[in-house]
Parts: structure tokens; sequence; C-alpha cells
């Protein structure tokens, strides 16, 4: 199977998490003497972390249609460079809730899920006649029957997803005209949708 790479993605979600987990993990190693040091805060470590590494981990992840089980991979890639950052190895423990108290972080999954609806709001400030305006229209007004086997996670099943969690669900027109004519809107629904528990 061919690998293709555009604006430094790859077009194959699980590939490209992989990648970006791999790039990320090269970029905390680089940093080890940074991490390791007792003189420098661990407010600044934490910075550096936010500006160095982070975004690599991250970059691109707005495409993203991940299932639960990539998720998880990269929480726990995120919580592992933290504890690393923190200088806590085996057998020390922290449990996880500690950790990101302590430094002050969040489940990338849920970053994740902002970056999804933030997206999905741009898309629909774009004009009508822009290649993904006109996918979104095809998406929301298609009637085929569904394919037989496992359905594939794909971002436009995940924002559906999102949606489902809403009790009076918004239909695709109120979202359009929601992120095209009232931008302060979409940014509640997307609050709100963020807050919600799991992606």
């Amino acid at each position: 199977m061919e690998t293709f790479q555009s604006l430094g993605s790859l077009l194959d979600c699980a590939a490209d998490v992989q990648n970006r987990i791999n790039k990320s993990a090269e970029a905390m190693g680089s940093l080890f003497a940074l991490w390791k040091s007792l003189s420098i805060r661990k407010e600044t470590k934490l910075r550096l972390y936010n500006a160095l590494v982070k975004p690599i981990l991250l970059y691109n992840c707005g495409t993203w249609g991940l299932n639960k089980t990539w998720l998880e991979k990269l929480d726990a890639t995120h919580r592992r460079h933290l504890r690393r950052l923190l200088g806590v190895f085996h057998p020390e423990h922290i449990s996880n809730a500690k950790l990101y108290k302590l430094c002050q972080e969040e489940p990338v999954s849920k970053y994740i899920k902002t970056a999804r609806w933030r997206l999905l709001g741009h898309i629909l400030r774009l004009p009508k006649d822009a290649p993904a305006q006109r996918a979104l229209d095809v998406y929301a007004t298609t009637t085929a029957p569904g394919r037989r086997g496992k359905h594939q996670t794909g971002l436009l099943t995940m924002l559906k997803a999102d949606l489902e969690a809403f009790k009076n669900k918004p239909s695709c027109r109120e979202i359009k005209l929601m992120g095209f004519d009232r931008p302060d809107q979409l940014n509640k629904m997307q609050s709100l949708a963020m807050n919600k528990d799991g992606c």
C-alpha cells in the first residue's frame, strides 16, 4: 500500500497519528537534558513542552477521524511525555488525574474534539462553491444505504457522534447558518460538545 503525504500529514489517519507519536517521541528525546535539569522550573518545562513537543503530536489533528483506541493511544503518549517531563519513572507512580492537575493539562482527546469543531466552523464560513463546502453538502443530502460490515471512523462520522450528545440536535442547515452568519453560536456549540464526557 502506497503512502501519500500532503502538507506534512499522511492521508491515512492511523498512519498519520502513528507518525505524529513517533515524531513527538523524537522531540522529547532530543530535549532529554532539558527535562532532566534540576535548575529549570516545572512551569518553564511545561511552557517549552507546549511550544516544542505538543504541536508536533497534534499537528493537523482537526482533520483526524479516530476511534477510541487511537484517542487512548494519543492520551497515553501525552501522559508519558508529562511523566518524563516531571521525572516520574517506574517504580514511582502518579495517578492520571493527579498528573493532569499537577501539570494543569487535560487529555489531548479533548483538544482534538475542539480542533474538529474549529475546522467545521472554518469550512462552514467558506464560499458555497468551495470543495469542502460541496463535499459537506453531498454528505448532508445523501440517502444511499450504508455499506455492510464494520464502518470506518472518519471526520464526518465523529462530528455526527458529537452532535448525538445534544438533547435538541440541530439540523445540518441550522449548523451551517450558525457557522456562516453567527460564528459566536457555533463557538457555543463547540464549547458544549467539548465539555461532554467521552469523544
